[in-house]
């Protein structure tokens, strides 16, 4: 079978895709295409001798077993099976029931099968219904433009009276224009807030609490409610109408129509009124109550006599009176006196009392005779300079304290005070004669300081002490020595008889020699006296470090450095306990120059020669004693039964025990020699 078909439909890639059981002819025409192989076998058509078609022709069967190109007329298509022409109502209700039995949203459909109509109703927008999409910020709100259609405007003055601070976005409004606004205010004026409002005659009708602490003003018509002992209404502005209702109890009563009374003692200081610092409280002529004036330091409350209030006044000169206490004097250059010259001159009394406020130059000599007379500093930088004069103070219970005294040539300071005190005093002088003396029985002294600036041969001792039953104790004196007498010291005790000292430093300044004086001069007549922790510095010029002539006298805790000799006792009974020695070359550390003397705790290193403890005497007791590099560890010089015992010698000591006397020697183990006479 043969056919022609287009030339533009013969491809031999487009391979056909026949019904199964399709029979494809063994051969083919050239122009034959594979694809409408395809479509005849659909058709159910063989082989066809189709011509070539024209512009909108269709293949289709020519009854024949044969196909062909030809136009599509109206015959053609009533011959179709599906083509009968449907109605209007079919129609219809084909269109209609698109709408029945859908979901639709935010709007309903309804067919009308009655007159093939659709109703469609949109839903009432609600809530969130209406959508804003594309804007943000939840600011804006929906406006009718006029024209048919809406829009999403941002609100005028960037606020919303929805949210927080909902007025922000007006503009500042009076309270006039507040009032413009509102329909059932009260009264006029301007918007009242709740702190601190000023309000101009209100009506304040029944306030359902008052507190009226700081009401101020009368009113001729304040009434009160009912309250204990006041009736309702009662006019409160009406004395009698309080008076009678106040029950007042504790310390304030009443008294009479509003009258009140103060328990006596229930004011205390806390409840007066402030005054002025230094004034005092008293009673005028008139039994008023006044103040006393205050007055300046060191005025005394004077009384003026009946009828008149006290007032402070300047001490009147004179004290004593048999009073314990004096008037007080101050010295100084704008004080009650410029010098002790001058208070001497006008009316020195007992138990004056004396402050030296500033540094003060006497030009001539002061004696002070009165009982209990006291001369006070405010520092030992506070300087009385004395010049050539002496200071002198006999009158007893007198006191020195708190200053210094200055001497720049003759003329001593002399305390003389029986039951006196010196104290925190400091003395200083460049004189060669004797610059301190004190004296007086049962007198105390403590913490003295005494410096000597001469570095001229001294004339006389420093510092001369004395007096009975005294206590001496933390001296420090620091002076220059005479080369030229025995009688001479820094530091001399005249008849220091049963008195106590201690805490004594003497120091030689190194500016004079004084091959025949001594540090320490412990006098006749101080007997019973008890010397401890005393200390003496010197060199090998000095003659003696410490010269003890005075019977009866005890010595503990004693140290001299150096010295020709350490220490000489020239006298019986006397004691020494703990004597440290640092000799360095001297001639003797301890000499001994009595009887019935007792010697124990000495210690001593030298540098060889000498001797150690060098005895004159009888019945004296050595015991217990360190004597090092010395040429005789203890020379007895002459005497008899003398004790020596238990002594240690050291160093290159040539003989531990030299005796030239008759002694009875009792000799200890510790002995690191035997018997060398």
């Amino acid at each position: 079978m043969s056919s022609n078909y287009p030339a533009s439909l013969d491809s031999a890639t487009e391979l056909p895709s026949p019904a199964a059981g399709a029979v494809i002819p063994a051969a083919a025409d050239t122009n034959r295409s594979l694809a409408l192989i395809a479509v005849e076998t659909k058709l159910g058509i063989n082989d066809s001798a189709a011509s070539t078609g024209s512009a909108k022709d269709v293949l289709a069967n020519d009854g024949s077993g044969g196909s062909d190109w030809r136009p599509l007329v109206e015959a053609d298509i009533s011959d179709l099976a599906h083509t009968t022409a449907r109605t209007d109502e079919e129609i219809q209700d084909v269109s209609g029931g698109m709408f029945t039995g859908n979901t639709e949203t935010g709007i309903t459909a309804t067919y009308q099968d009655a007159d093939g109509t659709v109703d469609l109703v949109v839903d009432a927008p609600e809530g969130t219904a209406v959508l804003s999409t594309g804007e943000a910020g939840g600011s804006k709100f929906l406006r009718e433009d006029g024209d048919g259609t809406s829009s999403w405007q941002a609100l005028g003055g960037g606020g919303d009276a929805l949210v927080a601070n909902p007025l922000s976005q007006f503009a500042a409004t009076t309270s006039a224009q507040f009032a413009g606004v509102i329909s059932d205010e009260t009264g006029t004026g301007s918007v009242v807030l709740a702190t601190s409002p000023t309000l101009v005659t209100p009506a304040l009708g029944t306030p359902s609490a008052l507190v009226a602490t700081n009401a101020t003003g009368t009113a001729a018509g304040l009434t009160v409610g009912a309250t204990t002992g006041v009736e309702a209404g009662a006019d409160v502005t009406d004395a009698t109408n309080v008076g009678a209702a106040l029950t007042l109890t504790g310390d304030v009563t009443s008294s009479g129509s509003m009258a009140t009374t103060i328990a006596a003692g229930a004011v205390d200081v806390a409840m007066l009124a402030n005054g002025t610092d230094g004034e005092l409280i008293t009673w005028d002529a008139a039994g008023a109550p006044t103040v006393v004036a205050a007055g300046t330091a060191d005025h005394v409350l004077t009384s003026n006599g009946a009828g008149a209030a006290p007032t402070f006044q300047a001490a009147a000169g004179g004290g004593g009176g048999g009073s314990p206490y004096g008037s007080t004097y101050e010295i100084s250059s704008t004080g009650d006196y410029a010098t002790l010259t001058a208070w001497q001159a006008g009316s020195p009394a007992n138990n004056d009392i004396l402050y030296l406020a500033e540094d003060i130059t006497e030009a001539g000599a002061v004696t002070i005779t009165q009982t209990g007379v006291q001369i006070f500093g405010k520092g030992q930088d506070i300087v009385l300079s004395m010049g050539t004069s002496a200071l002198t103070h006999s009158g007893a219970n007198g006191k020195w304290s708190n200053f210094t005294i200055n001497r720049t040539s003759s003329g001593k300071s002399y305390f003389n005070s029986d039951e006196g005190t010196l104290q925190d005093m400091k003395f200083t002088s460049a004189s060669t004669g004797l610059a301190v003396q004190l004296g007086g029985d049962d007198a105390f002294y403590s913490n003295v300081r005494s410096d000597d600036t001469s570095t001229s041969t001294r004339a006389s001792e420093h510092m001369n002490i004395g007096g009975a039953r005294c206590n001496y104790q933390n001296f420090n004196i620091t002076a220059s020595l005479n080369a030229s007498s025995e009688a001479n010291a820094i530091l001399k005790g005249v008849a220091v008889l049963r008195s106590n000292l201690s805490n004594i430093f003497v120091s030689h300044n190194g500016t004079k020699s004084g091959t025949t004086a001594f540090c320490i001069y412990l006098h006749s007549s101080c007997g019973d006296s008890t010397w401890s922790n005393i200390t003496a510095i010197c060199d090998t010029s000095i003659a003696k470090g410490i010269f003890c002539d005075s019977v009866n006298t005890s010595w503990s805790s004693v140290f001299v450095y150096r010295g020709a000799v350490g220490m000489e006792i020239d006298t019986t009974r006397v004691s020494v306990n703990g004597l440290s020695h640092n000799g360095h070359n001297v001639t003797t550390c301890l000499e001994i120059n009595g009887d019935d003397n007792t010697i124990t705790g000495v210690n001593s290193d030298n540098n060889g020669g000498g001797d150690g403890i060098k005895l004159t005497g009888s019945n004296n007791v050595i015991t217990g004693n360190r004597l090092s590099d010395y040429d005789d560890g203890i020379h007895i010089v002459s005497g008899t039964t003398n004790v020596v015992i238990g002594n240690n010698f050291e160093g290159s000591t040539t003989n531990n025990i030299n005796d030239n006397g008759t002694s009875t020697l009792l000799l200890a183990a510790t002995d690191s020699d035997p018997l060398n006479i």
